[in-house]
């Protein structure tokens, strides 16, 4: 009983060596490097694009598509009421309109039908210029209303809907 006592006094030193060692080990890193030159910061911008590959196995049917764009453009009518009402800021607007525009660049469909709508969407999102308020595009724009108009006329000749829904007190 002796000995295995000795060999766990002798274990619980050599453990406490070796942390000590590995204390004395970091600390000796900490102080070698204090008076290095700190490394250069690295600023890396990043566009979001959307990933064809990741895209191509999704539905590309009318009915998707068309649901896609109801559902986004919704959302953005609704965000777009409660920040006219002052009950969202500029801020939280202009990155939802940030995400939004480039969720509805991302919508696919194989539907001959929509193919003019989708692309006057994605060209007009990508092209628009940037607004006096920083926005991504102008939801209000004429020629944003005339292209959605067109998404509806479009979402229709394939069979399709392009819906939207209100919050109660909206009107509409």
């Amino acid at each position: 009983m002796g000995r295995s006592r000795n060999r766990i006094g002798s274990t619980a030193r050599a453990g406490a060596a070796i942390a000590a060692a590995l204390v004395l080990t970091a600390l000796t890193g900490c102080a070698a490097t204090a008076g290095a030159e700190p490394a250069p910061t690295v600023t890396v911008t990043v566009t979001a694009e959307p990933d064809a590959a990741a895209l191509d196995g999704g539905d590309r049917s009318a009915a998707y598509a068309c649901g896609r764009y109801s559902s986004l453009l919704s959302l953005g009518w609704t965000m777009q009421w409660y920040f006219q009402q002052g009950q969202v800021t500029e801020d939280a607007y202009r990155q939802f309109l940030e995400r939004q525009a480039f969720q509805l660049t991302t919508v696919q469909t194989d539907d001959p039908a929509l193919t003019t709508a989708r692309t006057s969407v994605t060209n007009h999102l990508r092209d628009a210029p940037v607004t006096a308020e920083g926005w991504p595009y102008d939801p209000e724009d004429a020629e944003w209303g005339g292209i959605l108009s067109d998404l509806g006329t479009s979402c229709s000749a394939a069979g399709s809907e392009l819906a939207s829904w209100a919050e109660p007190g909206m009107g509409g």
